[in-house]
């Protein structure tokens, strides 16, 4: 098609056709992305209102329908007769990529519709008659009836089979995790782990153990599924330098020193090293926009078939805007789209504000949060880290020395939770990971101790 053409393409119109014919369920897989006025060609046009009409009275689609029903519209002969229709099923051959030639067939009518658009305000412009300020108004108006196809609309039977699906797999394989296991054992079990297409933020106060925290639960999503994890922050070798870290036990001091070394760091090394080779986890350090985490988790979930994504941490995010409120709620949306779009599970560090900080529960409340109230609303999942507070009486027993090892992690919210889970994480005695506290245990070895 050269320049001077009216935009179309007469083998993805053919193609998307053919598809239905040959499987006449793929129809549904394309009717919420092209209607019959989509079809440049006319022919193209009325074998798709056969489609529509077939379908809307409850009747098969195949060519001895299709052919039944043009011959009653006197069309048939029109748009070439059977044989268009059989060689229109030949040249095909497949219809595995009919959803892809109807995005083509609605990208070329989306331009034909823009080209007439321009048209429109042209004519108006030219008009010295109109009202000047009317204009706007008018190439608005053309504007959204254009853009605006609201594909998300489903029959409430689509989703009620898909639930009983799910219901009769769970009843088939019972799990207690059926998401993303974060690592901590109880949290996993109370929440089902981190579902596909929740945004989840992790805040807390600088300091407290967030980037400790997200690393080791994107080691354990790993050894789950592939994703990737985006440190702003830190370079990638920090980044590893801390997952092996954790992993070993081996103090970043002592790596960065040679002080402190085990022995047998080297064998320590390989082992860990061999380890984390082996997760499938795609890291980067580079600083950039959440358009641009956009496009590369979607090149990703193609290739690497990602199913989460790590931050560290919102606000360096290089989106603008005219303050900083501005500018989270942008982030926030642009980072549930990222995870509803693409079926992705996203883990995302955020600070918390001063009033966050000064303690009386300030730091556990979402509005410590710091940012637009829109990341509230976002996330399906609101994790804070705190230090050390007690819960209950039964928190008095433990030490004050042992709880300065103790931060507290509390649920503030939970989109699918039926209740919000709280409890205490503590720092492991060789490692800067976390394990979760379990009191019974804390105070049996206190009893060993003193045997």
């Amino acid at each position: 098609m050269t320049t001077t053409e009216i935009p179309h393409g007469r083998e993805a119109e053919e193609a998307v056709i053919g598809s239905v014919l040959i499987n006449p369920e793929v129809y549904y897989d394309v009717t919420p992305i092209i209607k019959a006025s989509d079809f440049y060609i006319h022919r193209h046009k009325w074998v798709w209102s056969v489609f529509v009409k077939l379908t809307s009275s409850r009747i098969d689609i195949d060519l001895v329908t299709v052919e039944n029903e043009l011959e009653q519209m006197g069309q048939l002969a029109e748009v070439g007769g059977p044989a268009f229709l059989t060689g229109l099923v030949s040249r095909v051959g497949s219809s595995i990529n009919a959803v892809s030639y109807a995005k083509i067939v609605r990208n070329y009518s989306s331009r034909r519709k823009y080209i007439s658009i321009a048209n429109e305000i042209a004519r108006a412009a030219y008009d010295e008659k109109q009202n000047i300020d009317g204009i706007s108004s008018t190439v608005r108006d053309l504007l959204d009836e254009n853009e605006t196809r609201d594909t998300s609309f489903v029959h409430i039977s689509t989703p009620l089979s898909e639930i009983y699906d799910e219901i009769e797999t769970a009843e088939n394989k019972p799990r207690e995790v059926w998401g993303l296991p974060t690592g901590f054992k109880k949290f996993d079990r109370d929440t089902g782990g981190i579902q596909p297409g929740d945004l989840v933020w992790l805040a807390g106060e600088p300091g407290i153990g967030k980037t400790w925290s997200l690393t080791q639960m994107t080691l354990s999503f790993a050894k789950a599924s592939p994703g990737a994890l985006i440190s702003m922050e830190m370079s990638n070798k920090a980044i590893v330098r801390r997952a092996l870290s954790g992993m070993s036990g081996m103090r970043i001091k002592s790596m960065r020193s040679g002080f402190g070394l085990p022995s047998n760091w080297r064998e320590v090394f390989g082992d860990t090293a061999g380890e984390l080779e082996h997760l499938p986890i795609y890291i980067s350090d580079r600083t950039i926009t959440t358009d641009h985490l956009r496009s590369v988790l979607k090149a990703l979930k193609r290739d690497r078939d990602i199913s989460w994504f790590a931050v560290d941490y919102a606000l360096l995010f290089l989106d603008t805007a005219e303050n900083e409120i501005a500018r989270t709620e942008i982030i926030s949306r642009n980072l549930k789209h990222i995870c509803t779009d693409f079926g992705l599970a996203g883990v995302v560090l955020q600070s918390v504000t001063k009033t966050g900080m000064d303690g009386n529960g300030n730091a556990r409340a979402k509005s410590g949060m710091r940012g637009s109230g829109q990341m509230l609303h976002d996330a399906d999942l609101i994790l804070f880290l705190t230090k050390f507070e007690e819960l209950d009486e039964t928190d008095g027993s433990i030490r004050e020395s042992d709880r300065e090892r103790m931060v507290t992690m509390w649920t503030a919210k939970g989109r699918e939770l039926e209740s919000l889970p709280v409890e205490h994480l503590v720092r492991r005695l060789n490692s800067p990971f976390f394990d979760e506290f379990d009191l019974k245990k804390y105070l049996a070895a206190r009893v060993e101790k003193t045997k």
